[in-house]
């Protein structure tokens, strides 16, 4: 119409660069909890308190901080998700987690102290998992990294066909005992891989093996139960066994 309008805006891409920087302060991720059973008193403990996560949407607030640029009042509400965790302390009393429902033990006697090493370091990595129902566990997942870096040392592995020198041989010990109790308790197991070639600590029953290797071979397996599941794992050095137990509805 021959007129002149002035549209006003802050920069949008300083903006940006601030709420990035807002978000790295404001952004976790949810924990879960993890926790201990007794079976002489049916009690549930946590060991690990669980925690609330935190997400700044970043466009939202942009579009927010212009929407209000040209507004007298010059505050804004970061919008921020709250995620919660798929194991809450607050909800210890509706999990169902009361009882043994199954427990496999596999023997590494004869192994060298590095192995045994990595069996207890990567057994106390599962020590109080909680699994909700319906969700998928990865056994990577709560291994983690497996380096010198995070407490593994070298030791004797399978590569394919042939016996070598690597980080973290003895974990596919722990991974095999987890899907024993795992395939006892009854469980889908979704991905489970034997190993290249028979091994005496893995027998017997034969065949009843699981290699892990991230990122790509995994050990999964579905909480398909009603009740969540707990896992508690003991290594004996003394006895040179490995236990996982399953705690939760029968």
């Amino acid at each position: 119409d021959g007129s002149v309008s002035l549209a006003v805006g802050l920069d949008t891409a300083k903006l940006f660069s601030y709420f990035e920087g807002l978000a790295a302060q404001i952004n976790r991720p949810a924990r879960d909890a993890r926790l201990r059973f007794d079976p002489e008193t049916g009690q549930l403990t946590p060991v690990v308190m669980s925690q609330e996560g935190y997400s700044l949407d970043i466009e939202q607030a942009v579009a927010l901080a212009n929407a209000q640029a040209t507004e007298p009042n010059h505050e804004v509400a970061l919008p921020v998700r709250v995620i919660r965790p798929s194991v809450a302390v607050e909800n210890i009393a509706q999990m169902g987690i009361k009882e043994l429902i199954a427990e496999a033990t596999t023997s590494f006697k004869g192994s060298s102290p590095a192995r045994v090493h990595n069996i207890q370091a990567a057994a106390s990595r599962f020590d109080g998992v909680v699994i909700a129902p319906g969700e998928e566990f990865s056994f990577n997942k709560y291994l983690g990294e497996v380096s010198t870096a995070t407490g593994y040392e070298e030791s004797q592995i399978i590569w394919g066909d042939r016996t070598a020198i690597g980080i973290g041989g003895g974990v596919c010990q722990v991974s095999t005992t987890a899907f024993r109790a795992a395939f006892w308790a009854g469980l889908p197991i979704l991905e489970r891989y034997n190993h290249g070639y028979r091994v005496s600590w893995y027998e017997p029953p034969l065949g009843m093996d699981a290699t892990v290797y991230a990122p790509a071979v995994d050990l999964r397996f579905k909480n398909d139960m009603a009740s969540y599941i707990l896992i508690q794992t003991e290594t004996d050095i003394q006895a040179a066994t490995v236990t996982f137990r399953f705690y939760g509805t029968n």
